[in-house]
């Protein structure tokens, strides 16, 4: 599997000495006695509670009859393999699980067969039903009428499944609510009571229709129907209590009252509780550290409680760190963790970046680290499974397949991205000379659009052989087709169809993409791209893991039921899923996932006003907090629970920041933006008075190869500084050159590199083809002349499509082919081949086409002149020049004298002065006079007589159509420059000129002359 392997923390003998007089009257406790031990962070709970374990197994306990519970599924991986590790037996059951873990065995045991086998579902599946049910009428009908724009967010969806799941962690029922919501007059509590009477109906009819039902339990109702089940029958309870001896419990803070309902329910006689009432995170989530203490005196239990009290750890030392910019807290932070690696020996595994919640700036924070060489590994569940760009594809193929999504043009968006994806084989410029070739070879009379063509093409290959010689579009047809026959399979599931097309889906050379993708993984050079891939196969893991967890549990599902499930699921916080080797990488994680987990070096990033103390009341529509508040203290009035509410959500925050800075056990940084509208928060302000270091701390000098190279570079060759400075940088660069690493090598650096070649454009004696309208950008600027001829230019803009439509337009109507009526009409019913965007901006580009075709008919109509040909082609061969091009127009006036007419669909016109020097039009009129003009020598007369040349304009927003003239110009001279300048277009340089047309150049990032375009060295 490569770099794919089950992703577990490091375990490592245990210490068996205690580390304190409390530790030792602990370690020294009976079998038989029961504990109540608290203590700070860092205090060693943790720790104690492994050693009393080992005590326990050491006197003779068998490990299967300890029961160790927390509240994660990590942190009680971590106490299971410590345990067995370091003890000397063997246990036949788990040593360490969760509470909802417990719960679950213990409701599957008292449950009959006849009953339906229970599922735990995630807070994200139940908003998927949440917002399923608000949609309807007769619900929206349940509710007041200022909560109806509400009920369609998430935040609602979000308040409403928090006052549910608060109501059952008291033990409340819908009922219960509802009279609770008539007592205190309040009429949502009401309408949620009856909303969740509903969705316990549709939820039991909704799986009561499907071929294999289960019954879906959410965590809160879990751990409430477990601790039922106990209370209620005395043979469950002593069938339980008959398999444990000794029960310890860790993070206890975390409990919320149901947890503590089971506690009371499983009813042994001995038990050792460690907890931390400061240290609780999930109080969002119902933890009830007030209840703690209360709770312990409700146990019929004679327990010694023991406080640790502070923690053992030394005072880490403090850095500070304020930021103008994500940007410069992003760097700011690397450098600090680099300088903690390089400078103190700090392995990357023991640091973490910790913030308040995901978001935009633990990317940025990410992105840094990783392209500054720092390795890390960020925590999954942050985004949608589905809206990745690694998963995305997969899912739109099997969307395809079974039917769900139709090849058709209101689709194309998203079928575009999916043609661009690796899956598709397609970028940009293979989708532009696709759609130019089904443009060129396209049948007269067919009007579909190229997306039409495109969308054909997926459906039958045969459709586009002739567009498509190259086979652009092969693999994807192909897999969209073995795709489709194994969904039409009778039995096929949701994981059969994916599989499929992971394990089918090829490239344009044959290769499979699962095995490019495994390959990336193994052999990129670079940390970006092996955390990039990494992470991309640890997304498909995770795909696959939660397929199979569906299929599992609803094995005669259709898989369209999971792919809909999968796009209406924005998280998916717990999969047990492979995932790449983290190995020596920084842990990017969040204060509520850092929990029971310490590193030698932190940096708790983002400490802004607003977000950290985040003071925004929860649940403040439809008032779980009250709701809480009434558990815990009775009825109180209303504005005494909301103040009560505000004062334990200040505690709250304070808790977590506070948790945050105690996860570091050495070094721990602290850092925040400070600009216009984002300001430090106080706790941030706290901590910069107990600072022993600030921003000073951080050591300019770069601790990152590229940064160093860079800096080393400007080193050597720096005239202001010494000789010796400057020779010892050089050396250095050829040291890290000899080492390998090329960027310190001149050779590959910018500006330093040879010439590929120094042979000319055209060889001498070769003909050199030049096009009149080439001459006049090239006098200009030669370089961007030579970048844009050599592909630099993008000439399938809606501009140059345009101009070509116009000009197509006013040929016909200059040969009497058509009229100006059935001009607009065609260019009406073409646009869409033009123009593909949709609404107001579709409409006023073709509003402005058809004004600018009117008003070329208004000219063309009220032209004196006679239009001798339309599209006349020029092939005139000047010695080695060979002068290739189209005039619009060639007219004759009543004197007999001839016009070269261009015209023009830009907004605005040249001057004057420059109409009299273009070259274009000079070209032109030259090459009229030595007959250049190919099948019209017979419509001219015998003797040639120049008028001029004129350039239109029909799109500028003049009242009138803007013209500008050129007056006959000498044939002999005009060929003299268009040969001298030949020659320099067929040479090997080409100047950069500095000119009006500068800022709308679209290579100006290319050229020297400026400033976004000179080399980093320049010779």
């Amino acid at each position: 599997m490569g770099r794919w392997e089950l992703a577990r923390r490091k375990v490592q003998p245990f210490p068996r000495t205690a580390a304190s007089e409390l530790h030792a009257k602990v370690l020294a406790a009976s079998t038989k006695s029961s504990l109540f031990i608290k203590g700070s962070a860092g205090s060693g709970k943790t720790t104690l509670l492994i050693q009393r374990a080992l005590a326990l197994i050491e006197s003779g306990i068998d490990p299967s009859r300890i029961l160790v519970l927390t509240f994660s599924r990590e942190h009680a991986n971590y106490l299971r393999d410590t345990i067995a590790i370091n003890a000397n037996s063997v246990a036949r059951e788990p040593l360490a699980r969760t509470l909802s873990s417990l719960a679950f065995s213990i409701i599957r045991s008292a449950l009959d067969e006849d009953v339906r086998e229970p599922i735990l579902v995630s807070g994200a599946e139940q908003d998927q039903l949440i917002r399923s049910l608000l949609t309807s009428d007769e619900e929206r009908a349940n509710w007041s009428a200022d909560l109806e724009k509400a009920l369609p967010t998430r935040g609602f969806t979000k308040e409403l499944r928090d006052l549910i799941s608060r109501a059952k962690e008291w033990g409340l029922q819908w009922d219960s609510l509802e009279t609770l919501g008539r007592e205190v007059s309040d009429q949502n509590w009401i309408s949620a009571a009856r909303f969740w009477r509903k969705m316990e109906e549709v939820s039991i009819m909704r799986e009561s229709n499907v071929g294999d039902p289960k019954e879906r339990i959410d965590p809160s109702e879990l751990i409430n129907r477990a601790a039922l089940f106990l209370e209620k029958s005395q043979r469950l309870q002593e069938g339980i209590r008959s398999h444990f001896d000794v029960i310890l419990i860790d993070h206890f803070e975390e409990s919320d009252p149901s947890h503590r309902r089971l506690i009371k329910a499983l009813g042994s006689d001995v038990c050792a509780i460690f907890y931390d009432g400061a240290s609780a995170v999930s109080r969002f989530r119902g933890a009830d550290p007030e209840g703690l203490e209360p709770f312990f005196d409700s146990l019929p239990l004679d327990a010694i409680r023991v406080d640790l009290g502070a923690s053992l750890r030394q005072e880490p030392e403090l850095l500070v760190f304020e930021a103008d910019s994500v940007a410069d807290q992003a760097r700011a932070i690397s450098d600090y963790l680099r300088s903690r690696h390089l400078r103190d020996g700090i392995a990357f595994e023991e640091m973490a970046v910790i913030v308040r919640s995901p978001g935009e700036h633990l990317s940025a924070i990410r992105r840094t680290l990783t392209l500054s060489g720092v390795p890390v590994t960020q925590e999954s569940g942050t985004q949608s499974l589905s809206e990745s760009s690694a998963i995305k594809p997969l899912i739109m193929i099997a969307e395809i397949a079974l039917g769900m999504t139709e090849l058709r043009e209101e689709n194309f968006e998203r079928i575009e991205e999916l043609l661009l994806s690796e899956f598709g084989g397609l970028d940009p410029l293979r989708m532009k000379r696709l759609r130019e070739r089904i443009n060129k070879e396209r049948e007269e009379g067919d009007l579909r659009s190229t997306n039409e063509v495109i969308l054909s093409s997926l459906i039958d290959r045969e459709v586009i052989i002739s567009f498509d010689p190259e086979g652009e579009l092969q693999p994807l047809t192909e897999l969209l087709r073995s795709a489709r026959k194994v969904a039409s399979q009778r039995n096929c599931s949701a994981t059969d169809l994916l599989w499929h097309i992971w394990s089918s889906a090829r490239s344009h050379d044959g290769e499979l993409i699962s095995e490019r993708w495994r390959l990336r993984a193994l052999e990129s050079h670079s940390l970006y791209e092996i955390g990039a891939a990494d992470r991309d196969l640890d997304l498909i893991t995770e795909l696959f893991e939660v397929a199979r967890r569906f299929v599992e549990r609803f094995p005669l599902t259709s898989p369209k039921l999971f792919i809909e499930e999968l796009k209406a699921t924005k998280l998916f916080g717990d999969v047990i899923a492979p995932a790449g080797n983290i190995g020596d990488r920084v842990t990017l994680t969040t204060v509520h996932s850092a929990k029971g987990s310490s590193w030698r070096v932190v940096v708790v990033a983002g400490v802004q006003e607003g977000l950290w103390p985040n003071l925004k009341s929860r649940g403040s529509l439809l008032g779980s907090e009250r709701l809480v508040e009434i558990q815990r203290y009775g009825r109180l009035a209303k504005a005494e629970l909301a103040a009560m509410s505000a004062t334990a959500l200040v505690e709250d925050e304070a808790r977590l920041f506070h948790y945050a800075m105690s996860r570091s056990s050495e070094y721990l940084a602290i850092t925040a933006l400070s600009k216009e509208d984002v300001l430090p928060s106080p706790y941030f302000y706290q901590m910069l008075e107990r600072a022993s270091a600030t921003e000073s701390a951080i050591d300019p000098s770069p601790l990152s190869l590229i940064p160093m190279i860079a800096t080393l570079r400007a080193r050597s060759m720096d005239q202001a500084i010494p000789l010796s400075e400057r020779e010892r940088a050089a050396a250095l660069l050829k040291a890290l050159s000899r080492e390998g690493h090329h960027a310190a090598a001149p050779s590959h650096w910018l500006g330093f590199h040879r010439a590929s070649t120094e042979e000319p454009l055209v060889r001498d004696g070769d003909v050199i083809r030049v096009s009149p309208s080439e001459v006049d950008r090239f006098i200009e600027c030669q370089l961007r002349w030579f970048l844009e001829k050599s592909g630099a230019r993008d000439g399938d803009s809606q501009a140059a499509l345009l101009g070509s439509a116009l000009h197509a337009y006013a040929q016909l109507i200059a040969e009497n082919q058509v009229g100006i009526e059935e001009a607009r009409s065609r260019l009406e019913r073409t646009w869409h081949l033009i123009d593909s965007s949709p609404g107001w901006s579709h409409r006023h580009e073709l509003r402005r086409a058809i004004r600018i075709l009117d008003r070329f008919f208004l000219w063309h109509s009220a032209n004196e002149r006679r239009v001798i040909a339309a599209e006349a082609e020029l092939d005139l061969t000047l010695g080695r020049v060979r002068l290739r091009g189209t005039a619009d127009r060639i007219e004759i006036d009543d004197e007999g004298k001839l016009y070269v007419v261009d015209l023009k669909t830009t907004a605005s016109a040249i001057s004057k002065e420059k109409a009299e020097e273009n070259l274009q039009l000079a070209s032109y009129q030259s090459a009229l006079a030595q007959g250049g003009f190919q099948g019209i020598s017979d419509l001219l007369p015998e003797e040639i007589t120049l008028g001029g040349a004129e350039l239109v304009y029909p799109g500028t927003d003049a009242q009138s159509i803007t013209t500008r003239t050129q007056r006959p110009k000498d044939p002999s001279e005009i060929t003299a420059t268009i040969a001298e300048q030949a020659v320099l277009m067929a040479g090997n340089r080409f100047v950069a000129k500095i000119n009006s047309n500068c800022r709308h150049c679209a290579v100006r990032t290319l050229c020297p002359m400026q400033g976004s375009g000179k080399s980093v060295v320049q010779q």
